[in-house]
């Protein structure tokens, strides 16, 4: 049941993130900030990944490095 509520969650947050994305989508183009975008883009899906798990260390070891 647990499993089903946080794919739900995520399922949820994902259509809100590519609405999100479609919507301020251009502005970026327009702006010329692709790299931007992406930031914000990395910033979503890390905080996401946060929380769905709740260890810091386990949640830094799943993040790429740069």
């Amino acid at each position: 049941m647990l499993d089903d509520d946080v794919a739900a969650f995520v399922s949820t947050i994902g259509e809100r993130a590519a609405n999100e994305c479609l919507e301020h989508l251009p502005m970026f183009v327009q702006q010329n900030k692709p790299l931007k975008f992406a930031n914000t883009l990395f910033r979503f899906f890390s905080n996401l990944q946060g929380l769905l798990k709740p260890s810091h260390q386990e949640r830094a070891a799943h993040l790429p490095n740069f």
